[in-house]
């Protein structure tokens, strides 16, 4: 089977490729650099290709048995248009953050660009996943991990939460982001048309703080404080330098619980996630291995 990766130099995309090459299937592999694509797995075809260019990326597309775009859901209108009636299959990327009440323009993009895909009939899936950790591109787990390790070990490991951690959360590592859409695009019968990608089960956030900290060594404790006090503070440490840790955006966002059901992920595409306590424990040991 022939099957054109777009977007295929990011870390998910990298993983992507590379499990399909392990199935033996004729891999194009596209993206927008030639020095990211020498980082991707060397049994895949690669070509240079960008949404932005139609012409370029036409051709490769009508060779393609199936394809998966990785690329951000604002590009799925330009894609549509160039899929080919020979295409058997479509896997696109959304995310969760579809369902947030926080105004966000990528929020607004990925809705937008799901209206788009399923209004086109084209045979398919698009996959929702949650927030994504692992892989090295990742923000919020990643941020998360460095100030623990960046904490003085002589001082106690105390960090404000908003409304102590109470909200739900239910992150997902990227082995099995990519296992669900190779699964997507590689299944021979029907499967839905919308999926969510996430952990297990949902954990208080309060509760991945923690496990962060433990996979670092540390113990950490959770400070309430009210939403709207850390807000005040992200916005005057915004004023005062560029950027704090967290953006007032992301503190409105922690508010809102992030609980999804995914017997369709496991039913349908077979993915069994794994749990964050043991996604932090690879991911931890991985940046460990990388500072020596």
């Amino acid at each position: 089977m022939r099957i054109v990766v777009l977007g295929a130099t990011s870390a998910l995309g990298q993983r992507v490729v590379a499990r399909l090459c392990d199935l033996d299937h004729a891999v194009v592999a596209t993206g927008r650099s030639s020095e990211r694509l020498q980082r991707v797995d060397r049994r895949a075809e690669t070509a240079m290709a960008s949404m932005a260019d139609a012409d370029t990326l036409r051709p490769l597309l009508t060779s393609a048995d199936r394809i998966i775009n990785i690329a951000h859901a604002s590009t799925i209108k330009q894609l549509i248009a160039l899929v080919p009636d020979t295409c058997q299959r479509l896997i696109v990327v959304g995310s969760t953050r579809r369902d947030s009440k926080v105004p966000n323009l990528g929020a607004d993009q990925v809705r937008h660009g799901e209206v788009i895909f399923l209004g086109s009939g084209l045979p398919g899936a698009i996959l929702h996943p949650t927030m994504i950790y692992g892989g090295g591109s990742e923000a919020n787990i990643t941020r998360i991990l460095a100030l623990v390790r960046r904490w003085p070990r002589w001082l106690p490991l105390l960090w404000p939460v908003p409304d102590g951690g109470r909200a739900l959360v239910q992150p997902v590592y990227i082995d099995d982001v990519a296992a669900a859409l190779v699964a997507a695009v590689t299944a021979d019968g029907p499967i839905a048309r919308s999926f969510v990608v996430a952990g297990p089960q949902p954990i208080p956030l309060a509760d991945m703080l923690r496990t962060c900290a433990d996979a670092c060594g540390r113990r950490l404790s959770i400070l309430p404080v009210p939403t709207s006090v850390l807000i005040g503070a992200a916005r005057l440490v915004t004023t005062l330098s560029n950027r704090g840790p967290f953006s007032v955006a992301e503190l409105q966002r922690s508010r809102e619980d992030k609980a999804y059901d995914i017997d369709a992920l496991r039913t349908e595409l077979g993915v069994e996630p794994r749990s964050f306590s043991e996604g932090i424990r690879l991911l931890a040991a991985e940046r460990l291995y990388q500072t020596k």
